[in-house]
């Protein structure tokens, strides 16, 4: 049996090596991948220095059993991670629909009102060119990250509310595309960028907004109980109470509002097929109404000048 300082001898000279395995629900054939993917970009290197220490990371081949491990370099393998909670400089956008391709994908992310692309972009890209399901990572700027301990009185708790709210607002900007609000429950969960099992896009390693700046462009006091009900209404393509009676029984009362059936995305039979099954050109993004948000706050016009 080899030890764990051969396991990283062998992972450092021969690479990663794959003998087929099930990964997310699909089954990854044979492969080797030669070098750590953290030499290529600081953006990456970035997700070595947001993990906690040896000893508190969690990581797994599925996102449902983290394991603690004696390595890091080889912990860092694992398709998910769980970053630092106590320190947390990186906002993660779970989006639940496949999309055509990378360049698709950047496109409709560009269409966004938002300072500026992500920094990483990681998900599995199936034969045909299609990339399923992507995490999508924005940054802090280096020596900016939060320290969150609500226990803690030195903890200031006015900046953890702050970054709850761009967590927030953010993913509501990300409902057109199926950002889960759910997975706002679990935001130091993702999926490993360092990992061979993903595939990546680094959009961009330049522009890093702070928390202030993240405030002036989105929403900081969106509701992630009304994200969730609206965002399953769309996703189903159903009206509300039957894509999710259970949800709505409980939550019914924090969820009314008008009808909004006229705007929801149409299936293109009817065989109950899901919103994120449909073609790409038959797909109608969902509208989140605004009417019943505040006005967006504008961002102060240094920052903007800034960030363009």
């Amino acid at each position: 049996m080899l030890s764990r300082r051969d396991l990283v001898h062998r992972r450092l000279t021969d690479g990663f090596q794959c003998f087929g395995e099930k990964i997310g629900g699909r089954y990854r054939t044979p492969f080797t991948e030669i070098g750590l993917r953290s030499d290529k970009s600081h953006v990456l290197r970035r997700i070595v220095q947001l993990t906690p220490r040896t000893s508190r990371l969690m990581s797994g081949r599925t996102k449902d059993i983290m394991t603690k491990g004696d390595s890091k370099l080889l912990s860092l393998d694992n398709p998910w991670i769980v970053l630092n909670s106590e320190v947390r400089g990186v906002f993660r956008i779970d989006l639940d629909i496949t999309f055509p391709s990378w360049d698709a994908l950047r496109y409709e992310i560009e269409q966004l009102k938002l300072p500026c692309l992500p920094h990483i972009v990681v998900g599995f890209e199936l034969p045909d060119g299609c990339i399923e399901r992507p995490h999508v990572i924005y940054l802090l700027p280096y020596q900016s990250s939060v320290w969150f301990g609500p226990n803690d009185p030195r903890c200031r708790r006015d900046i953890m509310s702050l970054w709850r709210g761009v967590h927030a607002g953010i993913t509501k900007e990300f409902l057109p595309l199926g950002a889960d609000p759910g997975a706002m429950s679990n935001a130091m969960r993702i999926k490993n960028p360092l990992s061979p099992f993903w595939s990546y896009r680094t959009w961009n390693e330049l522009i890093f907004p702070d928390l202030s700046e993240w405030a002036g462009w989105v929403d900081t006091t969106t509701s992630r109980t009304t994200m969730i009900c609206e965002s399953a209404a769309a996703m189903s393509g159903m009206e509300r109470k039957a894509s999710n009676i259970l949800f709505t029984t409980l939550q019914d009362s924090k969820c009314q509002g008008p009808d909004r059936s006229a705007d929801r995305p149409t299936r293109s039979d009817q065989s109950g097929a899901r919103w994120n099954r449909l073609p790409w050109s038959d797909r109608r993004p969902f509208q989140p109404d605004r009417r019943r948000l505040p006005a967006r706050r504008p961002a102060p016009q240094p920052s903007r000048r800034v960030l363009r």
